[in-house]
C-alpha cells in the first residue's frame, strides 16, 4: 500500500511524496521513508497492483499523475489549445455529470477550440490518458463504479491545480 503526501502552504504546495507501508507483513515491517513523487516510481506501483490506503487519496495520487500524463500532449498542441480541448471534451463527456468536476469546470472560463483534424487527435490522446487511468484504476481491484469515481475526483484535483481555481477563490479573484 502507498500513501501520496502532498500538503497546500499557503498558495503552493509542497513536494508531492509516496510513502510505501506493508500493512501485512509478518513480521511487522515500518513504512519505507518519503520519497519524492516520481511518474516511473508511481507507474512500479501501479504495474505491481500497489494501492493507495483509501479512494480519496487515491485521486490525489492519480490526480498528480494526470499532469505528467497530459504534458505531451499540451506540448504539441499548445497550453492555450490543450486547455480549451481538454475543457471542451470534458463538458460534453459523463465526467461534467459528476459533482466535483462539474463545480471545477463552472469556475473555469475557456474559448471553445477550433474544429478541425487537430481537436479530433488532441481529444483522442485526451481520452487516451484518461482510458489508460481508468482501466489501471481497474486493474488495481477497485469496482468500476469506484474507479470511476476516484477519476473524476482526480481530473477535478487536476483542473483545480491547473487552472488555479483554489487559488483565485483565496485571492479573492475567482
Amino acid at each position: 500500500m502507498c500513501t501520496f503526501v502532498r500538503r497546500r502552504e499557503g498558495l503552493g504546495w509542497t513536494m508531492a511524496r509516496l510513502v510505501v507501508s506493508y500493512p501485512d507483513a509478518k513480521p511487522p515491517v515500518p513504512p519505507d521513508p518519503p520519497i519524492l513523487w516520481d511518474l516511473r516510481l508511481d507507474r512500479w506501483l501501479l504495474d505491481h497492483k500497489i494501492q493507495a490506503v483509501d479512494a480519496e487519496n487515491e485521486a490525489e495520487r492519480f490526480g498528480f499523475g494526470l499532469r505528467d500524463q497530459f504534458e505531451p500532449i499540451e506540448i504539441r498542441y499548445g497550453s492555450g489549445y490543450f486547455n480549451a480541448v481538454l475543457v471542451s471534451y470534458l463538458r460534453g463527456s459523463g465526467f461534467a455529470d459528476r459533482p466535483t468536476v462539474r463545480e471545477k469546470l463552472a469556475a473555469i472560463h475557456s474559448y471553445a477550440p477550433n474544429e478541425g483534424q487537430a481537436k479530433e487527435y488532441c481529444t483522442a490522446q485526451i481520452k487516451a490518458v484518461l482510458g489508460t487511468n481508468a482501466r489501471t484504476l481497474e486493474s488495481l481491484g477497485y469496482a468500476r463504479d469506484t474507479a470511476v469515481e476516484i477519476l473524476a475526483n482526480a481530473i477535478a484535483q487536476y483542473l483545480d491545480e491547473r487552472f488555479n481555481i483554489h487559488t483565485r477563490a483565496l485571492l479573492g479573484i475567482g
